[in-house]
């Protein structure tokens, strides 16, 4: 789950919509998967559009080469990511 955020989030510049839909559900997931499982894409696209309204994301995602991304919406991303690995990752039993 490496840098495919920056992957799917550039996708989203090129969105005209207003809301999140299909449409950038599909994009994300398609971007997404390049670097991770489905698992890992869906969980973190599920994460993010409970956290982040959709013009946050649009905004950050204008941005996110040059790093200039709100510390808000970074750390939403650190936390959704951290969340999706930790669900994803088999724990031991005994």
């Amino acid at each position: 789950m490496k840098n495919f955020i920056v992957m799917t989030m550039y996708i989203f510049t090129l969105s005209s919509c207003s809301s999140y839909n299909e449409d950038i559900e599909k994009s994300f997931m398609e971007g997404c998967k390049v670097n991770a499982t489905e698992v890992d894409c869906k969980c973190l696209y599920d994460e993010l559009i409970e956290k982040i309204p959709y013009e946050d994301f649009i905004e950050a995602s204008q941005h996110i080469e040059t790093s200039n991304v709100k510390p808000e919406f970074a750390e939403h991303k650190k936390q959704a990511v951290k969340k999706c690995i930790k669900e994803s990752t088999p724990t031991e039993t005994n």
